[in-house]
């Protein structure tokens, strides 16, 4: 699989002026396909007003139907940095946001470095950046 074959469907974005400047904070989602088979879905988030904290994609991947259990399905974060020093990540969940998640199973970097995931979430992340419009002015 590679990033060219996935298909990018923006869903929704939500604007939050931030606590502490009221600099905007966007949360958006979208949906992956490869062909016209829903592959994952995905959110980004982002402050325009805090570039030195990098944005954070997360992959949705596994069964999101109603009904289905959270060991089916699963989440996966990366960090992005943008300028000369930038690339992406694969992080851990905190211990706190762990605590918080009982819809999906959270992976680490653990769990998807070294794994026949990892190309997938890989090309997922690569798919959103360059796919999804509302990205396209951190990689001008």
């Amino acid at each position: 699989m590679d990033w060219q074959s996935l298909e990018v469907k923006v869903t929704q974005a939500t604007d939050t002026p931030c606590d502490c400047c009221r600099a905007v904070t966007t949360d958006a989602t979208g949906d992956l396909y490869q062909g016209n088979d829903f592959l994952a879905w995905y959110s980004a988030r982002w402050s325009s007003g805090h570039p030195d904290v990098p944005m954070i994609i997360t992959i949705y991947c596994g069964d999101w139907r109603e009904g289905a259990s959270s060991d089916q399905r699963w989440g996966a974060q990366a960090e992005v940095r943008f300028g000369p020093d930038g690339g992406c990540t694969l992080v851990d969940w905190s211990d706190e946001a762990k605590a918080k998640i009982s819809l999906f199973t959270p992976l680490g970097r653990d769990d998807v470095l070294q794994t026949s995931y990892a190309p997938e979430f890989w090309s997922c992340i690569d798919a959103v950046l360059i796919k999804d419009p509302r990205l396209e002015h951190f990689l001008g």
